[in-house]
């Protein structure tokens, strides 16, 4: 009998900002000044030796927030790197992926766009390769991964993360239009 696998599941969080992408893009890619910035994020280690400031694909860094009332740390890790137009973090635990990403489109008229829609998304699944394929444990490890997904992805729990996304979207855009408005 073949074992399926359970679905995946993505949520989504858009927020127009008055800032221009690369006044975003500089905030969202603030490792050092992430905790500060954002509540959630009890704290934030790089892990990675690019040094400070760096932020492209194999930059990693340690990450301890809380979420839903519990704290929870992540090795997270720098996937995608299109400056001032898209990045996309990828952690996994527990036999679960998990993919994080920002897309930052200019918005506004005229050549120069003076604002930004930023699309926040989030997409969980299981890590087929964090489990041996063929193994007994790992077939029992990848039924745990999937029941934990399938927990976690119900309505419930994605209407919780599509909460926290849109507020650390909020969080996010008033940095930017801070920064935009020649604040430090």
């Amino acid at each position: 009998m073949a074992e399926t696998q359970p679905a995946q599941w993505s949520v989504q969080a858009d927020r127009f900002v008055a800032a221009r992408p690369e006044t975003l893009w500089r905030v969202i890619t603030d490792l050092e000044g992430m905790a500060e910035h954002l509540p959630g994020i009890i704290a934030l280690e790089r892990l990675s030796d690019d040094g400070p400031g760096a932020y492209r694909p194999g930059t990693r860094w340690r990450e301890t927030r809380r979420v839903f009332g519990q704290q929870a740390t992540e090795e997270m890790e720098v996937v995608v790197a299109e400056p001032h137009r898209r990045t996309e973090i990828l952690a996994v635990n527990r036999g679960v992926r998990y993919e994080t990403g920002f897309r930052l489109d200019p918005a506004g008229n005229g050549p120069a766009p003076q604002a930004t829609q930023l699309r926040f998304f989030f997409t969980a699944r299981p890590d087929a390769a964090a489990v041996p394929a063929g193994s007994g444990l790992g077939a029992r490890l990848r039924r745990a991964a999937g029941r934990a997904l399938e927990r976690a992805s119900a309505p419930l729990g994605a209407a919780a993360t599509r909460r926290q996304m849109v507020q650390e979207l909020e969080h996010i855009g008033r940095r930017a239009e801070h920064l935009a408005a020649g604040g430090a």
